[in-house]
Formats: structure tokens, sequence, C-alpha cells
């Protein structure tokens, strides 16, 4: 059987509403991971997914990034998520806020 080295993340653990870039800057700070030696039919796949994550991304990131403002209550509404989860989203950068209280707006940003 074939197999070659890819590098996995073998202790990571995604939280619950983390975006994959989050994934990306968590796993920049961390000490270089080590290698696995999977088997390559398991290499390809990975590789054929990375693919088809990419193109279902570009596809979709349009439809989260919505330009217009939305209040707290209606952004929570808009992506299913608790009024703590879009404080959250805010404060990692996952949305940008104006505003306070009850004039409080938030809207998605583009991360790449």
């Amino acid at each position: 059987m074939n197999k070659t080295l890819v590098n996995l993340p073998s202790t990571y653990s995604p939280k619950k509403g983390h975006s994959p870039s989050h994934l990306e800057r968590e796993l920049k700070m961390r000490d270089p991971e080590p290698m696995m030696v999977v088997p390559m039919q398991v290499a390809n796949e990975l590789a054929d997914l990375r693919a088809e994550v990419a193109k279902l991304t570009d596809v979709v990131r349009p439809l989260i990034l919505k330009a217009e403002w939305l209040s707290v209550q209606e952004a929570q509404d808009e992506y299913n998520a608790s009024r703590s989860t879009i404080n959250r989203w805010v404060q990692i950068g996952r949305m940008e806020a104006k505003g306070a209280g009850s004039s409080r707006r938030v809207r998605m940003v583009e991360t790449t």
C-alpha cells in the first residue's frame, strides 16, 4: 500500500461556532504539527475534499456576506445564533459592529 506524509492537525478539536479561518489562525500560532503517515488513498481523498470545500466556500461566501447592517436580533435570526455567539463573532473579527445598546448593528466580514 502506498503511503505519503500529510500535515494533519492531530490534536485540534474545533469549538462550536469557530470558522475555518479561526482554525487556520490557531494552527499558525502553534508549533508545527508532526507529520503523519497516511495511506495514499486517504491523502488523495483529503485533497479532493479540500478542493470541494474551496469551491463551496466560493459559492456560499456571497450568501453569508450580506453587506447590510442587521440588528443583533436580526443577526440572531439570520444566522441561527445566540446573542453571546454574535458578540463573540464580533470579538474575533468574524462580524463587525457599530453603535451600542438597542441601536447596535452588525454584519459579517469577509475572511480570507
